[in-house]
């Protein structure tokens, strides 16, 4: 028997080393136009290889240079690029019809996404078949220059990460996913002005369960609005991490926003213009405070501090909580919902800082009835709107409740007192 068994490691080890040294001498490049052309049937798009590899590290090693997956319309330019695509799949988990990745390293991906006039996305329109299918194409036909219809989800979720094929299920995990040095465009050209956002440096590590479950563990980017953008956007280091489910498209994670801005948009006059209690408030604001907090109100941008939340992804919608934003002159907390479609809903209170608060009181005395018991100015606000035109506007009840009913109370309290006094004088 134990001869036996022996003999039966010492088969599994050649055959094991053959197809190690037949993986490594295997030239993948040789197949490379069947491998494009196939991809071209998949996708509905044309796809562009410059090299492909095959090696053994541990597992079998499919190396991708210069991947690039156009847009349907000829010199449109690439949805989808990346420099290289580098994977190790184990060999054993195939047996049990399961595809473990022990690594997925992309390197320079560029993604470029933009808003269709019918408000879908352009990544919409790429087909994605189910696991287990295999189109064939016809011979001799070109590859498709024409939309593809959208991809119908599969029986495993919507990325179709797990499902059924001539009775056959496969499962996909992902031990280690991991982005560097990433590019992602998005541009709406449906809205005025249009909207363009250049997200650069992305670095990504990320595992991918069998359950479909997607744990994000660090995440970060940096933000950049395009120079050709004169409407509000956002700009800075942007980092999280997030947990979410591919099957149920719902997740939670948390966010921070460092050495940001938010460019073409002054929040803080942009709420105290709308104070229409207070008569020409802004001008009486800029003639009365000192130059260096005239400065506040008159720059064109919202300088950060930071941004922090906590961030849920559920039912096609954004959740956001604990919306904190600081600034060098005031702080806003709160929440927000969004939809994918830039629709955006949410309120927050707005505290300003106790120096440019006092300041703003001495130019303007009605601001008293909303300063706070840290004499701040408090101010709820509401924004609403779809991006890039978001409406922010103080919340009317409140001022008309502390500004008028404050100022009602003064005046009743003067009257009452000139009253009592005029009756002690008669008393006397």
């Amino acid at each position: 028997m134990k001869k036996l068994l022996v003999l039966l490691a010492a088969v599994l080890l050649i055959l094991a080393a053959a197809a190690a040294v037949f993986i490594a001498t295997f030239d993948l490049n040789k197949y490379r136009p069947r491998i494009v052309k196939e991809l071209e049937m998949v996708l509905g798009r044309p796809v562009r290889i410059e090299r492909l590899s095959l090696a053994w590290r541990g597992g079998i090693a499919v190396d991708i240079g210069g991947l690039s997956i156009d847009e349907s319309t000829p010199h449109a330019g690439s949805m989808i690029q990346a420099q290289r695509i580098s994977t190790v799949i184990q060999l054993m988990p195939l047996l049990k019809k399961t595809v473990v990745i022990s690594s997925l390293e992309i390197a320079r991906p560029v993604i470029s996404v933009e808003r269709l006039p019918d408000g879908h996305f352009n990544l919409q329109q790429i087909s994605l078949p189910a696991v287990g299918t295999s189109p064939q194409a016809p011979a001799g036909n070109p590859p498709p220059r024409r939309p593809a219809p959208a991809a119908q989800p599969s029986a495993g979720g919507p990325l179709g990460l797990s499902a059924a094929g001539a009775g056959n299920q496969l499962n996909f995990a992902v031990q280690r996913i991991h982005i560097s040095d990433g590019v992602l465009r998005y541009s709406d050209p449906t809205v005025q002005p249009p909207l363009e956002l250049t997200v650069n440096q992305i670095r990504l590590e990320a595992v991918l369960r069998p359950d479909e479950v997607v744990e994000v563990k660090s995440f970060s980017a940096r933000l950049q609005p395009a120079a050709s953008s004169d409407g509000p956007s956002l700009r800075g280091k942007l980092s999280g991490s997030f947990n979410g489910s591919l099957r149920t498209l719902t997740g939670k994670g948390n966010m921070m926003l460092e050495e940001g801005a938010v460019v073409h948009f002054n929040l803080l006059r942009e709420v105290f213009q709308k104070i229409s209690i207070i008569p020409g408030l802004v001008e009486r604001l800029l003639a009365n405070l000192p130059s260096s907090y005239q400065e506040k109100f008159q720059s064109p941008d919202t300088v950060l501090k930071k941004i922090t939340l906590a961030l849920s992804v559920t039912a096609g919608s954004l959740i956001f909580r604990d919306l904190q934003i600081e600034t060098d002159t005031f702080e806003l907390t709160g929440s927000a919902d969004a939809l994918f479609d830039g629709t955006v809903g949410g309120s927050a209170v707005l505290r300003v800082d106790q120096e440019l608060s006092a300041a703003m009181i001495h130019g303007v005395s009605e601001l008293e009835y909303l300063a706070d018991a840290k004499n701040r100015i408090q101010l709820p606000v509401v924004f609403q709107g779809k991006s890039p035109k978001i409406l922010v506007a103080p919340d009317l009840n409140y001022l008309t409740q502390h500004l008028l009913g404050n100022k009602v109370q003064d005046i009743v309290g003067g009257l009452l007192g000139k009253m009592l006094e005029k009756g002690l004088k008669k008393k006397e």
